[in-house]
């Protein structure tokens, strides 16, 4: 069975789309079922092929401001209440892991099948390792990539910013930038970079290509702290570059487009994130982490403040599903994990294997 990723992706869409990841993914169900009977399970509320939950209309953040985390954090709040207020005939309530798990079983009990091998990536791991942890009885084994354990689905931000720093590494050797390092490379950039936002914001004027217009909008810390982590890692290097060199203009049009858009392409992703949520001593590493210095609290703090707008249920089931716990399910991750993620899970089933890509 395969579990996609997100909360907020389709592996349904295969079927019916032709574009290069839909081709590649049928291949895959193709091979596979050489060897096995193939199920394909889409995540409730995000499905062509089902109920795909109704986005409320973008709220766009003003450009006269930089942003903070506390802006964001209600702006989170708001999509929420949108959310609700955009699908009356739904109960989201109903939309959590612990749902998806069971429709896994309810798949597996009417397809008559005694046991399933699982195959998930990103958040279709979390959603094996919720299957396992609940429905341990009706898994043979499962192979995860893109790991997140079920109380690690936010990254720590030193881990984040470790990452960084080995790309930081190589770039600081590529010889078409090294004209542009400063003492101290890429790293001394991203430093000086912070001190020069902390002290004071900056306004740039862009022209707007779709409309022709020009427009103004104001980057601050907290900007940059966001703008940090990249899309594309082998690009990164010479964005760092380009802003430690007054260069603004493509991150400008960047943060105005972000400012712009919807805070979230599906809203099953924070309708389950919410929900699931992460532990009390996980919120006080993300908080206390030596890396927000540099990055911010962007990745977490606006999911907490908002998790109480959602009507996802706290249930002492949230709790106990993030708690490690032992399997003695036969289970193996792949393919470019975070090597501490991949000890953390491997630490509980003894017959996990990890092998890292």
């Amino acid at each position: 069975m395969f579990l996609p990723g997100g909360p907020g992706n389709s592996y349904l869409d295969a079927f019916t789309e032709t574009g290069e990841n839909a081709r590649r993914r049928l291949e895959n169900f193709r091979r596979y079922s050489a060897v096995a009977d193939v199920i394909v399970l889409d995540q409730r509320g995000f499905s062509r092929r089902g109920t795909t939950l109704r986005v409320p209309e973008a709220v766009p953040a003003p450009l006269d401001r930089p942003s903070s985390v506390e802006a964001e954090s209600a702006a989170y709040r708001a999509f929420a209440a949108a959310a609700v207020a955009a699908n009356p005939d739904h109960d989201l309530s109903g939309y959590h892991v612990r749902e998806c798990v069971e429709d896994v079983a309810e798949l597996r009990r009417a397809l008559g099948y005694a046991k399933l091998n699982l195959l998930g990536g990103s958040f279709g791991s979390q959603w094996s390792f919720a299957v396992l942890r609940l429905h341990p009885e009706i898994v043979e084994r499962a192979v995860l990539y893109g790991v997140e354990p079920l109380d690690d689905g936010i990254d720590m931000p030193s881990y984040l910013f470790a990452a960084l720093q080995r790309i930081a590494f190589d770039g600081d050797r590529a010889p078409n930038l090294r004209p542009y390092l400063p003492p101290g490379g890429l790293m001394a950039a991203v430093r000086e970079l912070r001190d020069r936002f902390a002290r004071a914001p900056i306004t740039v004027k862009v022209r707007v290509p779709e409309t022709g217009k020009t427009e103004s909008v104001v980057l601050g810390l907290a900007d940059l702290q966001n703008a940090l982590l990249p899309d594309d890692a082998e690009a990164w290097p010479a964005f760092i570059l380009s802003l430690y060199h007054g260069h603004y203009d493509e991150w400008a049009r960047e943060e105005l487009s972000r400012r712009r858009r919807s805070k979230f392409s599906a809203v099953i992703l924070p309708l389950i994130d919410s929900g699931l949520g992460v532990s009390a001593t996980r919120s006080h590493r993300l908080h206390t982490d030596p890396a927000t210095h540099y990055l911010g609290t962007w990745s977490f703090e606006p999911y907490e403040s908002s998790r109480s707008a959602w009507p996802t249920p706290i249930s002492a089931t949230r709790c106990a599903l993030r708690r490690r716990a032992r399997s003695r399910c036969c289970w193996s991750t792949a393919t470019g994990t975070p090597r501490r993620r991949s000890r953390t899970c491997c630490r509980s089933p003894p017959t996990s294997r990890a092998a890292a890509c």
